[in-house]
């Protein structure tokens, strides 16, 4: 079983109109968030041993962040870190290619993007499954939101809608933090 994260980058600032969508950076409800979400996810077990973030300004910004949360300070270790534009505006099925061509079986996986894409790709991977998590992703995946899910499969390569269970859905507001 592999598990997966997608995070939902952190609120972002939309006061330089000059500033294409891609170069727009956090504000500071962002700013704030987004090392209590990674402090949350320290916490409860959920570091990742590989993360794919958006190459967009403020998925980097997020995750930077995010970073210095999510190491062992004892051994030194980090996540593994790639980034791709692929993820930029990209849909689920996108993103589930994306996911297919990682190598191996690295877990937990952390794919830091944006909406509508993770939503849907979160519901993709939980098929019809009916249950508060799931409730709570359809309704709406926030920034600085987090989905945990597992996946009955044993590389990235058998990614494929429905094989996940959604365990968990957490937002800035959720952990008292809004």
């Amino acid at each position: 079983m592999l598990k997966l994260h997608l995070l939902r980058h952190a609120k972002s600032d939309w006061t330089d109109r000059t500033l294409t969508d891609h170069d727009r950076p956090l504000g500071p409800r962002g700013e704030r968030a987004a090392p209590e979400m990674a402090r949350f996810m320290a916490t409860a077990g959920l570091v990742p041993e590989l993360v794919i973030c958006s190459s967009a300004a403020r998925t980097r910004q997020t995750l930077a962040l995010m970073l210095p949360h999510l190491g062992d300070p004892e051994s030194g270790h980090s996540p593994a870190v790639t980034y791709s534009p692929a993820i930029y505006e990209a849909s689920a099925a996108t993103l589930l290619n994306v996911l297919a061509n990682v190598a191996g079986s690295p877990s937990p996986l952390l794919l830091v993007g944006h909406n509508p894409g993770l939503q849907e790709l979160a519901l993709l991977l939980a098929g019809g499954e009916e249950c508060p998590p799931v409730w709570a992703v359809r309704e709406k995946f926030p920034t600085a939101g987090l989905a945990e899910i597992n996946l009955a499969i044993s590389n990235w390569s058998e990614i494929a809608p429905g094989c996940g269970s959604l365990v968990r859905f957490e937002t800035p507001r959720s952990l008292g933090l809004a």
